[in-house]
């Protein structure tokens, strides 16, 4: 009798468990790009294809994303397709530092989900993070004995 009570709570615990954590994943707009790439891209199409084929799915159909995302989409469709095609396994932080994404984009956005800062916060402080550091740059060059102008 005592395992049958052990058994029931552990199988209920677990259905608990699971059902929270695949409606979380199944929640997450990237994660739901991503999961389409990835699918595309194991059926034999190239990246720059999938990202192309998901990017105008998602845009198409108005999938995943709420009404005002999906009109900044739409107005930055280019970008869109380059963002999504970094979703796949493949993509290295390099890749993405190359696409314009740095440490304080992620950091920002990281506190825009918890709710620490809005996202209009966000995107003013990471203007100003995101600056070149002309002073640094000089700085790094002299080291190497370059001229920035010259540079």
């Amino acid at each position: 009798m005592r395992s049958n009570v052990f058994l029931s709570v552990l199988l209920g615990a677990l259905i608990a468990v699971s059902t929270v954590s695949f409606a979380q994943e199944g929640s997450v707009p990237g994660l739901q790009v991503r999961n389409l790439l990835v699918t595309e891209i194991e059926e034999g199409a190239a990246v720059e294809q999938a990202a192309g084929e998901v990017s105008q799915t998602v845009l198409d159909e108005a999938l995943f994303f709420d009404a005002s995302a999906m009109a900044y989409l739409g107005e930055n469709q280019s970008a869109f397709e380059a963002l999504v095609g970094l979703l796949n396994d493949n993509a290295t932080g390099f890749e993405l530092a190359i696409a314009g994404f740095t440490e304080h984009d992620t950091f920002r956005s990281n506190q825009v989900r918890e709710g620490v800062i809005t996202r209009s916060k966000a995107l003013e402080l990471v203007e100003k993070e995101n600056k070149p550091r002309y002073e640094n740059i000089t700085e790094y060059l002299e080291m190497l004995d370059l001229d920035f102008e010259t540079v």
